[in-house]
């Protein structure tokens, strides 16, 4: 028999914690000193694992929550964040062309390791949203396109069109926003949707005998042909009426030389 059993009054009396209720006090405590700006990936393991547990025994103290998602201790690209209004995306590819064009607070993968994978529903809990699906609102409102072009890649272009695609009648201030700026790659360098056409095999030759501008699409892969509607929604020319006018207009010059 465990003889310091015989005293448990005298220990309560001393402060000591007894029992599970004590015993999570005790670390949602230390847990909660723990929660701030440079809070390391070990402890914030620890964090996790806890509400993970107590999750699991319908333990979870509402009111410490709240507080644990206020404070700033999620490491982000954009420093530490409090756990809501963070951003976990799946991969590092997904994080970098995000960033490339917003200024989100996007989880730092590199920092925690492949390890926060298997802690989504606790994250989650806590206010972190996850994937790009969730934040698409977010992304077209905090939109901002670099004067540096080259830093631009294919993906950040798709991400684009899928929150317009996303956003469906909402849409129209990320257009607006949009529109007018050089950002779409094409067979002549970056220009305004409105100056791009999609490429067209029946028009290939002309298109570049005449310079116009054909989106690239070795930039951006197949997937941009996926985006007719979206495209076509920020004025870039998709079908063969447009093409005919841009071929056109580009004649025009020609044509009255030759007269």
């Amino acid at each position: 028999m465990n003889r310091i059993n015989l005293y448990q009054d005298e220990l309560k009396f001393l402060g000591v914690g007894l029992g599970s209720d004590d015993v999570r006090r005790l670390v949602t405590n230390w847990l909660n000193s723990l929660a701030s700006p440079g809070m390391n990936k070990l402890c914030t393991f620890a964090l996790l694992t806890f509400i993970n547990f107590c999750r699991g025994r319908n333990m979870i103290d509402e009111d410490w929550l709240d507080v644990v998602k206020d404070k700033k201790w999620v490491k982000t690209h954009q420093g530490y964040n409090a756990p809501k209004g963070s951003i976990l995306l799946p991969s590092e590819i997904e994080a970098e062309t995000c960033l490339k064009i917003t200024n989100l607070p996007i989880v730092d993968q590199a920092f925690y390791g492949s390890g926060l994978g298997s802690f989504l529903s606790e994250l989650r809990l806590l206010g972190v949203a996850y994937g790009l699906e969730e934040v698409q609102k977010s992304i077209a409102e905090n939109m901002t396109l670099t004067s540096n072009l080259s830093s631009l890649t294919g993906s950040c272009g798709l991400l684009i069109l899928k929150c317009i695609r996303c956003l469906g009648s909402g849409a129209a201030g990320l257009i607006i926003k949009i529109k007018c700026k050089p950002w779409i790659k094409t067979t002549l360098g970056f220009k305004t949707p409105s100056e791009t056409v999609l490429p067209d095999p029946r028009w290939g030759a002309l298109f570049t005998a005449l310079q116009v501008p054909a989106i690239e699409e070795s930039y951006y892969g197949n997937a941009i042909r996926h985006f007719t509607d979206e495209l076509n929604a920020i004025g870039v020319v998709v079908d063969s009426t447009g093409a005919t006018k841009m071929i056109g207009a580009r004649l025009i010059p020609y044509c009255l030389l030759l007269a």
